[in-house]
C-alpha cells in the first residue's frame, strides 16, 4: 500500500495457500490444500488419497511459516505456500494499523517506510 498517510483497521493479510495431498498409487487423488484465508489464519493442507500417502502442509500466516507436506510410501504431500510480503509506504509518518496483520509485524515480512520528497 502506498499513500500520503495510511490508517488501516481490521485485517490486512497476505497468507499462503495449503499444499496438496499426495495421490494414492491406486489412482485416488489427494485433495487440494485450502486457499489462503482472509482472516490471517493458516490455510490447511490437503488430505491424502489413501492411508499410505502424505498430507499437504499448511500455508504460512501470522508468525507461522509454511510447512512441508508429510512423506508417503509413494507420494508425499506438497508443501504449503509462503506468506507474502506487506509493504506499507507513506509520505509523512509510519502507517497506523490496528487489527490483524498477517504475516505479523515481527515476522520480517512487513516493511514500513516513509517517502521524502526531493
Amino acid at each position: 500500500l502506498e499513500a500520503p498517510t495510511i490508517t488501516r483497521h481490521g485485517v490486512l493479510a497476505a497468507g499462503g495457500g495449503g499444499g496438496g495431498g499426495g495421490g494414492c498409487w491406486t489412482g485416488s487423488d489427494g485433495s487440494n490444500g485450502e486457499d489462503a484465508h482472509e482472516d490471517g489464519t493458516a490455510a490447511a493442507g490437503g488430505s491424502r488419497g489413501c492411508d499410505a500417502e502424505g498430507t499437504g502442509g499448511p500455508g504460512g500466516a501470522l508468525s507461522q511459516p509454511a510447512s512441508a507436506g508429510s512423506s508417503g510410501a509413494y507420494n508425499g504431500g506438497g508443501g504449503g505456500g509462503s506468506a507474502g510480503r506487506l509493504h506499507l509506504k507513506s509520505r509523512t509518518s509510519a502507517a497506523t494499523v490496528s487489527g490483524t496483520l498477517s504475516p505479523s509485524s515481527t515476522s520480517g515480512l512487513v516493511l514500513e517506510s516513509s517517502l521524502t520528497r526531493l
